[in-house]
């Protein structure tokens, strides 16, 4: 039995005062992932069915989607999902579109699926980061860009640092600008929409002279139809003459030409052309046959709503050839599961550095919304339970197309958005289509980890042994959170939740850490973290007062031992099909096994 000193202890530490949302989570799962997605019975299934049935319906009515879409039809799209627990899901979460600009072009495909081939747009700055990783890894972020690029190095060396006009090159490092950190101008004054490039001299502005090398980009000269590229160390005179946005790790702004300078960097690392390195070294080995960098010489898969091999689906940021790293990638659905599972399973990076790629590095003005390399991670909360859900995205816009890759990895899953139109607003369509998928699917994807977990972990655990009275009963229950919640735990005839001070059968909840190790045989031995707190409260409370009660789970966590071992800590030992066999609270060294 423990002592009276260390259940006062104990209430101490675990007591909860009051609580103004679900009982307290972890970063992380709420459950663990779902592995039936594509089956019948599946509740994914089922809301895929409702996410195409509603886009259906908007098409046929031709309605305004979200008061911003007005015709839907009018565009042609692909939307796939995929899991790494379930591998059906790629085939069988399909929905294509096929828009009147692409039934009647006359170059590429007249009828989209899962192969046909979409540019992808800025999907590609996810794709240079990547392939950044697994060159040189992200040993490399904390180096200065000027280590890596002479020119921007001797510009640094020869130009007084003006914090107004002049960008901190030499503070600029490649994590900066896998990160959107790094403050540098978004664009050359080719790609910024000039204002130059529209009307010699626009309303209010004063006359520029166009033959001046202080008023024109040193590119200009570059752009014409002979598809000359701007050499490097010209485009990268565009940068240095352009005033910075901020100094590096100041605030997030997205720039589409630091993935050009971080691709110059890694060639110059490796000794290799970028474009060799993706198909030697990415698109090769994840067997993705169906996706280009740069350019394509076989357009019979294209999805080309301009209808020419010279329209928008050919031309690229070829001004400056590098720049291709930032927007040149053309794929497929059935290319883009293949990449999006190869992330989620650590197929080419090592599971540590795929953990600490998906992580934001920094917040930005809304709550909902953090940015990572090059993520772009919104915070989801489930509308049943109230956990959060980070979607870790990244979304490509150019003319006549707009894209969507969104992970979810507490789940294991994703999805691909590809859009194409012409001389329509597809960033619109593209996001209507998103925040459709999302409201149906991604809620659907915790409900069905929610009812697995009914059935593979929730139900009565107790002892082998006739002469310990010790049982452990788990639930699932959306109304009061996520996780599995102890409703009673008995350890030789003591109940263990009173000693740890909580007074409702709300306040002790389980979550999958990650942590597991193989069991002889089949199976595994799986590790669950228990956080305290309950999940009503009688008044609001303030900003520092909810840390200390709604926000305490990362804080608790592992705070209470009993020679050596932690209370929250609970050990199942699962089969091959996730189903639970025993539990051990590691504090109580007793494994109980599932009886119902």
């Amino acid at each position: 039995m423990l002592t009276l000193h260390l259940a006062a202890a104990l209430l101490l530490r675990f007591t909860v005062h009051v609580s103004s949302t679900p009982a307290p989570a972890l970063l992380g799962p709420g459950f663990p992932a779902p592995t039936d997605l594509s089956s019948n019975s599946s509740l994914v299934h089922a809301a895929w069915s409702n996410f195409t049935a509603t886009i259906e319906s908007f098409i046929r009515a031709n309605t305004t989607v979200e008061g911003l879409v007005p015709n839907l039809g009018s565009y042609t799209f692909s939307v796939g999902a995929f899991s790494i627990y379930d591998e059906a899901a790629t085939e069988k979460l399909q929905y294509h579109h096929t828009g009147p600009d692409v039934k009647t072009s006359n170059t590429g495909v007249t009828h989209v699926d899962g192969d046909s081939i979409y540019r992808v747009e800025s999907i590609t700055k996810l794709f240079t980061v990547y392939l950044t990783l697994l060159e040189i890894g992200s040993g490399y972020w904390d180096c200065p860009i000027t280590d890596f690029l002479p020119d921007l190095a001797d510009f640094a060396k020869k130009t007084p640092l003006d914090p107004l006009h002049v960008v901190d090159w030499n503070g600029v490092t490649l994590g900066t600008l896998a990160g959107q950190m790094s403050g540098i101008p978004r664009d050359t004054a080719l790609y910024t929409n000039d204002l130059a490039f529209q009307s010699p001299s626009p309303a209010g502005l004063p006359p520029l002279n166009l033959s001046s090398p202080d008023e024109i980009d040193p590119c200009a000269s570059y752009s014409n139809s002979s598809g000359t590229f701007c050499p490097n160390k010209i485009n990268l005179q565009s940068y240095t003459r352009r005033d910075p946005v901020f100094a590096p790790w100041t605030s997030p702004m997205y720039t589409n030409g630091g993935f050009a300078m971080l691709s110059l960097a890694v060639e110059n690392i490796t000794g290799k052309a970028f474009g060799t390195l993706f198909k030697d070294n990415m698109f090769t080995p994840l067997g993705m046959t169906s996706t280009f960098y740069k350019s394509m010489t076989d357009f019979s898969r294209a999805v080309s709503p301009g209808g020419s091999q010279t329209d928008t689906y050919q031309s690229l940021r070829s001004i400056a050839a590098n720049d291709a790293a930032s927007g040149s990638i053309y794929s497929t659905t059935n290319d883009l599961a293949k990449f999006g599972l190869s992330i989620l399973n650590s197929t080419l990076l090592a599971p540590e550095e795929t953990r600490k790629w998906l992580k934001p590095i920094t917040h930005t003005g809304s709550l909902q919304f953090s940015v990572g390399r090059p993520w772009e991670i919104f915070r989801f909360t489930q509308p049943s339970t109230g956990h959060v859900n980070d979607l870790y995205t990244k979304a490509g816009d150019g003319t006549g197309y707009s894209s969507y890759l969104i992970l979810s990895p507490d789940h294991g899953a994703g999805f691909s958005i590809l859009i194409a139109g012409n001389n329509l607003p597809t960033y619109i369509a593209r996001s209507a289509v998103a925040d459709t998928l999302t409201s149906t699917v991604v809620r659907a994807l915790e409900s069905e980890a929610a009812a697995e977990a009914v059935h593979n972990l929730a139900g009565r655990y107790v002892s082998n042994s006739s002469y310990l009275n010790s049982s452990l009963t788990l639930t699932v229950d959306a109304s009061i959170g996520s996780g599995l919640h102890v409703t009673s735990w008995i350890s030789n005839g003591t109940k263990m939740l009173p000693l740890l001070g909580i007074q409702t059968l709300d306040e002790l909840s389980l979550f999958p850490t990650g942590l597991r190790s193989p069991l002889p045989g089949q199976g595994e031995k799986v590790a669950f973290r228990g956080t305290f707190g309950s999940s009503t409260y009688s008044r609001d409370v303030g900003l520092f007062m909810d840390q200390g009660t709604t926000n305490s789970a990362w804080e608790n966590i592992d705070a209470t031992t009993y020679g050596g071992a932690s209370f929250d800590l609970f050990l199942f030992d699962v089969d091959a099909n996730g189903k639970a066999m025993a539990v051990t609270p590691a504090v109580t060294r007793a494994t109980l096994h599932k009886i119902a």
